[in-house]
């Protein structure tokens, strides 16, 4: 995967309450399996959320498992969320399923969503990139700029691990006509449909 921010978003703290005003009998359990006082009985959190964010991401791999990928996002069995229920992602989920090289479509034609509106002299917009792998024209012994504690090993619930993910970070300096404008939608559908940019 690489994945380009077209908006970084804004990060949002939630407050956030669990099992308080219940019968002890009903309340939450411990690790034991026995429930919590009437005192501990309300499990307080602070829950931290991306909101305005916009990630375009190109998916790289066997043409069969791309496919697979791309009919499932369009075709779900069960409604989509990221990371919680009620955090639900915008629509469209997949702009090109058929690109041969969904990296330089990245760069060169997909529909770049950001605000605000460009000013009228802007020729290219500094776009942060994500890669899996050294970028394109990177020395391949660049070091990583991060790892993230984000590869799945075992997705069972009493041991769950991930493994550190490698990941490079660039600035790339995408030309300004990528920009989708004031009807984003409008752009991203044309795009979809194959209408020039």
């Amino acid at each position: 995967m690489t994945i380009r921010i077209d908006q970084p978003g804004i990060l949002y703290r939630d407050f956030h309450t669990v099992g308080g005003g219940y019968p002890r009998e009903e309340g939450i359990l411990t690790g034991k399996g026995e429930r919590r006082s009437q005192a501990k009985a309300t499990l307080v959190s602070q829950r931290d959320y991306l909101t305005g964010a916009v990630f375009t991401i190109a998916v790289q791999g066997p043409a069969a498992l791309t496919a697979y990928i791309a009919d499932t996002l369009q075709r779900p069995r069960f409604g989509l969320f990221l990371g919680r229920r009620a955090c639900l992602p915008d629509e469209p989920l997949v702009l090109n399923p058929h690109s041969s090289d969904s990296v330089t479509e990245l760069l060169t034609r997909t529909p770049l969503t950001r605000t605000p509106a460009l000013p009228p002299t802007a020729a290219h917009l500094p776009t942060t990139f994500v890669w899996e792998h050294p970028p394109p024209g990177a020395d391949p012994t660049t070091p990583p700029d991060r790892e993230s504690t984000s590869e799945p090993v075992n997705l069972t619930s009493h041991a769950r691990r991930h493994l550190p993910r490698r990941l490079w970070m660039t600035t790339e300096h995408l030309p300004a006509h990528l920009h989708a404008g004031p009807r984003p939608l409008d752009t991203l559908t044309a795009y979809m449909h194959g209408e020039p940019a």
